[in-house]
């Protein structure tokens, strides 16, 4: 009882203490009622101390069940202090009996029972009442009862110093164990105020870092954050997860983890989902799991106890309102649970970590397509201050024939000059169209023009074009196999450019005396589809690996 209605957790103090004055009453109102029945006390006296009991269990009744606590105190108060003990002195021998003590404990339960403010006035009152009673009793004293027991006197003189001794004692007692107990509440409370302090600035200081960190200092930054957090969760391991798809179904992957202590890999890289597990249902809700395994169900343990995993939390992340992974926290030695603050900070702290991981792929994507853009923009540029100084080459040969045709008589000259500008001219609108060209490809709008023509005289008119440009001592062969057909149907025109291109650099990057050759074959024949490779061989100098790596690279050159 006394555990229940004084000692129990969530009991407010005013509740403890109207109890304990309730419980001594009780105790108090038994004792005196024996003693009245052992001393033959009068009749109306015994009916006073039954009177006091029964006012004691129906205050308690009314206080812990009703709970009508205001109600209750100030009838308890007036009941005892006006009423009842008045009427003991009165029933009880008057003078003779020993009634100071009591009508002194009615003073304090006013002072322990109703606020200071409201207490004075009462404490007054009480005080005058008391000093009247005694005055009646002392100028009426044939209105008091006596007992007929002539030991009486001195039987309640000794049981009113033991019921007044133990009250104090009972009261002093009480008080000081729920002292004890609510120190001990505050001081676990402020140990636990003060865990919580200093997660909440671990995290703080991890997202900190976080939103500071460089990319190149990112992930040793991320592994001392996981660390601090897991640390201070007692927590052995921290992985991030995150989740894929294939043609298996959804899996989840480690992205980063940490360890306290070195471990066995156990190789396993992929967890796939059984979306009708409990695991994978709480987590796509977006409710955390926590706590150690053996309290869990077998659903939800599955992989976990091959690990010896005792104790688990895993917080879910979301991207998109859509379930992007989980932050997983393990630890194999203990068994623990978490409380509802270290939940909700470890939820934070997951967030945090996920969300900065998120970032830092943002980031080093942005930085590399700056990257690539810029060198890009480069590539053009100079490409353009090329291809602006290839023009001017062929344009200043026709502006120069020109000028000579024009200042000339000489007929042979004339046509010399419009030769050579019509070879210019002709050069100076390949370049134009390798530019246009170039300027299509990029924005995806180059488009072939399939027509019928004559494999060979393409060949020939290639050859014959490019011969010109061969050098003294330079060998030049081309070799067609017979097998591939005179008719085909394709973009002559792109497939001449290709192969113009190509022998253009062969000629250019090959001294003289060394070999160009041109050799075309025909690879396969299906559905009246013809594969046929176009294979152009020099003895130049080559291209080396680092040139080879940017000649598919839009607006670049072997050679700026």
């Amino acid at each position: 009882m006394i555990q229940r209605f004084i000692l129990a957790e969530g009991l407010s103090l005013e509740t403890r203490r109207v109890n304990t004055m309730l419980a001594f009453g009780f105790l108090v109102a038994v004792g005196c009622t024996i003693t009245r029945i052992v001393t033959q006390a009068p009749l109306l006296s015994l009916v006073n101390q039954i009177a006091f009991i029964l006012s004691v269990v129906v205050a308690a009744v009314a206080y812990n069940k009703f709970k009508l606590h205001t109600l209750t105190i100030y009838a308890t108060v007036i009941f005892l202090n006006f009423i009842l003990f008045p009427l003991t002195l009165l029933l009880n021998g008057g003078l003779r009996a020993d009634m100071s003590g009591f009508f002194a404990m009615g003073i304090v339960i006013i002072v322990m029972l109703l606020p200071w403010k409201k207490a004075l006035p009462f404490v007054a009152l009480d005080i005058a009442w008391t000093i009247a009673c005694y005055t009646i009793v002392r100028k009426f004293p044939d209105i008091v009862l006596t007992p007929s027991n002539p030991e009486y006197p001195f039987i309640d003189h000794i049981g009113s110093f033991l019921m007044i001794a133990l009250f104090f004692a009972f009261v002093i007692r009480v008080d000081e164990l729920l002292y004890e107990r609510e120190r001990l509440k505050v001081n676990e409370t402020a140990a636990i105020i003060s865990d919580q302090a200093q997660f909440r600035s671990t995290v703080n200081n991890a997202a900190a870092a976080l939103l500071n960190a460089s990319t190149e200092d990112f992930e040793k930054v991320f592994f001392k954050s996981l660390g601090a957090v897991a640390e201070h969760l007692d927590m052995e391991r921290v992985y991030i997860m995150r989740n894929y798809n294939d043609e298996d179904g959804t899996y989840a992957s480690p992205v980063f983890e940490w360890a306290r202590e070195a471990y066995e890999d156990t190789g396993t890289t992929r967890f796939y989902y059984d979306k009708d597990t409990e695991w994978y249902k709480i987590l796509f809700a977006g409710d955390t799991i926590s706590g150690p395994l053996n309290e869990m169900s077998p659903g939800m343990t599955g992989i976990l106890e091959k690990f010896g995993t005792k104790t688990v939390l895993s917080v879910p992340v979301f991207r998109n309102n859509a379930f992007d992974g989980y932050v997983f926290f393990a630890n194999h030695t203990i068994e623990r649970h978490f409380s509802e603050n270290e939940l909700g900070i470890a939820r934070s702290a997951s967030l945090i970590m996920y969300n900065a991981m998120l970032r830092n792929e943002t980031v080093i994507s942005l930085v590399s397509a700056r990257e690539e853009a810029l060198s890009a923009s480069k590539a053009k540029s100079d490409f353009l201050s090329n291809m602006s100084h290839e023009m001017r080459t062929p344009m200043n040969a026709i502006m120069g024939m020109l000028d000579i045709a024009r200042d000339t008589d000489d007929i042979e000259k004339k046509d010399y000059s419009l030769e050579k500008m019509s070879e210019a001219s002709t050069h100076l609108l390949s370049i134009i169209n390798d530019v246009l060209d170039m300027s299509k490809i990029e924005a995806n709008k180059l488009e072939l023009s399939p027509v019928d023509f004559s494999f060979r005289k393409l060949i020939d008119k290639i050859v014959t074009v490019s011969a010109v440009h061969v050098k003294q001592d330079q060998r030049f062969v081309a070799d067609i196999d017979p097998e591939i057909p005179d008719r085909l149907h394709g973009d002559d025109q792109r497939l001449s450019q290709v192969v113009t291109n190509l022998l253009s650099n062969a000629m250019k990057f090959t001294p003289e005396g060394g070999e160009i050759r041109l050799d075309a074959k025909l690879l396969a024949k299906e559905n009246n589809r013809y594969k046929i490779a176009i294979h152009i061989a020099d003895t130049g100098i080559g291209i080396s690996e680092e040139q080879q790596a940017l000649l598919f690279s839009p607006f670049q050159q072997a050679e700026s």
